[in-house]
């Protein structure tokens, strides 16, 4: 029997028990994958985290490697910014500036992290790069998935549907903002189509009201990895940031959702939360996405998406942690 120090850290909020809830491992060389698994299971949250140290060859400074209750998964949103912040808060990652970039070696592939400073040299914000999107096409048509969650297929509307990765795959469905709160998902069915079409979760969108902070509501299911409902899906924001700004900018794009008076409608919104950035033809889309309020669990990302020329190159997402409980676990 060993001891093991599990962190338990809320993401996307600077308030206990609010955003969403991560199990951080810090010290996982010694595990092995069954021992990860286990841990990821008696903590029952959507994800735990595991930090390794990885090859001096693999370009990484920090090994990470994420479990559901039920399975390893590639890449974790809400999960990183709980490790990083731990990692600052333990003085494993020092501020040796206001912002500190490094790298995690993840099931998606070695991706930058950038951890920012508050003025007494504490963790304050956790921005992730993610990958730059990618899409495919999928036959499902408002009509087969509302049955499966509860509403009428006119409900479906107000944006593009489909499928994006930007480190896992997930299915994103516009949904009106009065439906939100009343959904009735058959979680079995759910887990069945996510798992056809190949996605970690389907994530739910709508657009708020212009002049706001805040930009998209949004909500996250996840059945087919054993998580019912994800409070606050770091990476299926930042996937949806780069959704979006593919279906409004990208030519390719258009296979997916045809050109038109939505489209052009999409673009017109990017627009207004949209900077120049100094290097030619490259623009900066910063959208700010809430989500968890329908359960309690309110927290709020930040996303921010490179473009240049019309291609996305760049998807960052990120927000504030706040540590909830630090214990030991014997394994």
């Amino acid at each position: 029997m060993r001891e093991v120090r599990v962190r338990q850290v809320d993401a996307f909020t600077n308030e206990r028990f609010r955003g969403n809830p991560a199990g951080v491992v810090l010290h996982a060389d010694d595990l092995t994958p069954s021992n990860m698994q286990l841990i990821a299971r008696e903590m029952n949250l959507s994800e735990t985290a595991f930090v390794t140290h990885p090859a001096p060859t693999s370009g990484a400074d920090f090994g990470v490697r994420f479990f559901t209750p039920q399975t390893e998964v590639p890449f974790c949103g809400h999960a990183t910014v709980a490790t990083f912040f731990s990692l600052a808060e333990e003085g494993m990652l020092p501020a040796t500036g206001p912002v500190v970039t490094v790298r995690q070696k993840t099931g998606a592939g070695v991706l930058p992290v950038h951890v920012h400073f508050g003025e007494n040299k504490t963790p304050a914000m956790v921005m992730m790069e993610q990958n730059p999107p990618m899409t495919r096409p999928s036959a499902l048509d408002p009509e087969s998935i509302a049955p499966v969650l509860g509403v009428r297929p006119d409900d479906i509307c107000g944006g593009p549907m489909g499928l994006c990765n930007t480190g896992n795959w997930h299915l994103f469905v516009p949904l009106r903002r009065d439906r939100f709160s009343s959904l009735q998902v058959d979680l079995e069915r759910l887990a069945k189509l996510n798992r056809e079409v190949g996605a970690i979760t389907t994530h739910l969108y709508c657009f708020l009201s212009p002049g706001g902070t805040v930009q998209l509501h949004t909500r996250d299911f996840a059945p087919a990895v054993g998580v019912a409902e994800d409070p606050v899906t770091g990476s299926a924001s930042g996937a949806l940031a780069g959704f979006l700004s593919l279906c409004a900018y990208d030519p390719y794009a258009a296979a997916i959702w045809p050109a038109g008076a939505s489209r052009v409608e999409l673009a017109r919104f990017l627009e207004k939360h949209t900077l120049q950035l100094p290097r030619a033809e490259t623009v900066l889309v910063k959208l700010n996405m809430e989500q968890g309020k329908e359960i309690g669990r309110d927290g709020l990302v930040f996303t921010e998406v490179e473009i240049s020329g019309s291609r996305v190159k760049t998807v960052r997402a990120g927000g504030q942690a706040v540590t909830v409980m630090d214990a030991v676990m014997y394994v």
